[in-house]
């Protein structure tokens, strides 16, 4: 892919032409009815790491940050940083191996997240709305 394309004037009209993006969606079955376009860019940090006995891989994506790129959404905003962190936790059964249980001495929420939704719901949220870059339910302790 050409890098001018990852540039943030051109990210509007797609990284992916749309012909390729089309072409591999169908050789997966997926026909859209609607065009599609890009509307956001997503940038993260991200800490790998490996459970050595069970392989499980457990991720810590931080400094979350978001620009709309379909300029008809949202109010314009560039850069908006999501409060917090992530830990992504993947393997091959769902229950924590006993060196990772440890972890909710932490006292972090477990629950499904998508940084894709949050950073949206962000930019589609007027600007000054409490808590409007923390995660749904959660309010900043000062």
């Amino acid at each position: 892919m050409p890098t001018g394309r990852l540039e943030p004037i051109n990210l509007g009209k797609g990284i992916i032409p749309v012909a390729t993006l089309m072409d591999t969606l169908a050789s997966f079955g997926h026909y859209l009815e609607m065009p599609i376009r890009p509307i956001i860019v997503i940038s993260y940090w991200r800490y790998r790491f490996s459970e050595l006995l069970t392989d499980m891989r457990v991720n810590l994506d931080c400094n979350i940050r978001s620009t709309i790129v379909d300029w008809s959404l949202g109010y314009g905003e560039r850069e908006l940083k999501l409060a917090g962190s992530v830990i992504e936790i993947k393997g091959h059964k769902l229950e924590l191996p006993v060196t990772l249980r440890r972890m909710s001495l932490l006292d972090i929420d477990w629950s499904r997240f998508s940084k894709y939704s949050y950073c949206l719901d962000s930019h589609l949220s007027e600007p000054g709305t409490v808590a409007r870059l923390w995660p749904s339910g959660r309010i900043a302790e000062t």
